[in-house]
């Protein structure tokens, strides 16, 4: 009974934990192209665009013309 418990919680933690992922709109330095990422960038090849973070993968592909703009 308990190992069940365990196990469902652990599934809840998996399932909760990708429904509130956040989404960044990301631009290459090199290249300035811009793509939508799960993580927020730490390197130094990928910058995040603006403050803006997304809930949905949509949402962000939805906004990524308008929020990164080739210079």
């Amino acid at each position: 009974m308990l190992k069940k418990l365990i196990i469902a919680a652990a599934a809840i933690g998996v399932l909760m934990s990708t429904a509130s992922a956040d989404y960044y709109v990301v631009r290459e330095k090199k290249t300035q192209k811009c793509k939508v990422v799960e993580t927020r960038p730490t390197g130094t090849i990928w910058v995040q665009v603006g403050n803006t973070t997304f809930k949905t993968k949509n949402e962000a592909e939805s906004k990524i013309t308008t929020i990164c703009k080739s210079k």
